[in-house]
């Protein structure tokens, strides 16, 4: 079934456009033959009126469409009522409720490399935490330690 469907989607734009229709229908034809060849050999499909049966795939992907749309619409609308039950609001407050909920347990040293991104100019810089600030950062707690990080090299 699947490679018929394949097959009614490849030739979907010739069979749309009337001065390609009767090849896209010979192409759909071919295809389905192999198709079927695969599961059934000599089987005859003569009487099959390969015209009705692309129109009816695209009819059927129609209606499958419409009836997704409104289960997808369904569940969005019951995503967003739950959404606007949530207490957090701003990405900051959902990042520091996930940062504050996973334990951190790296220890930072000498030879940590860290990451400071500057939002504003869109560059960052790659440095060494200094050796006087190691002890402190790691007795910090996780979700303070970039902000004295950074007040420590740039303040």
């Amino acid at each position: 079934m699947k490679c018929i469907v394949d097959a009614a989607r490849y030739v979907r734009a010739a069979y749309v456009s009337k001065t390609d229709r009767a090849e896209s229908i010979l192409q759909f034809q071919k295809d389905v033959g192999k198709a079927v060849n695969k599961v059934a050999n000599f089987c005859v499909l003569d009487k099959v009126h390969m015209e009705r049966m692309l129109c009816s795939l695209y009819l059927l992907g129609k209606g499958i469409e419409g009836v997704l749309y409104d289960v997808v619409n369904t569940r969005m609308r019951e995503k967003e009522k739950l959404y606007k039950k949530l207490p957090l609001k701003s990405i900051e407050q959902i990042f520091a409720a996930v940062d504050v909920n996973i334990q951190d347990d790296f220890v930072y040293d000498e030879s940590t490399q860290i990451l400071i991104f500057d939002s504003i100019t869109e560059e960052y810089k790659s440095v060494k935490i200094p050796s006087e600030i190691v002890t402190t950062v790691n007795d910090l707690h996780p979700i303070v330690r970039g902000s004295y990080i950074y007040d420590y090299l740039y303040k």
